[in-house]
């Protein structure tokens, strides 16, 4: 039964430290992310269509 129980604790202490492999995903955090991406995206295109348009004029 000692020899049980040690067994048992030792497999639940190398369970907490193992832990996970890799933090829960946050989807507010996603969207965010996803969000400034995409405004990132909007915003270079813009500048490449106005260099684009400066270069035409020149």
């Amino acid at each position: 039964m000692k020899n049980l129980l040690m067994t048992v604790c030792l497999a639940l202490f190398a369970v907490v430290l193992t832990g996970c492999s890799s933090a829960p995903s946050n989807s507010v955090e996603d969207a965010e992310q996803s969000a400034i991406e995409q405004y990132q995206a909007e915003e270079a295109a813009e500048q490449a269509a106005a260099s684009g348009e400066m270069s035409d004029n020149l």
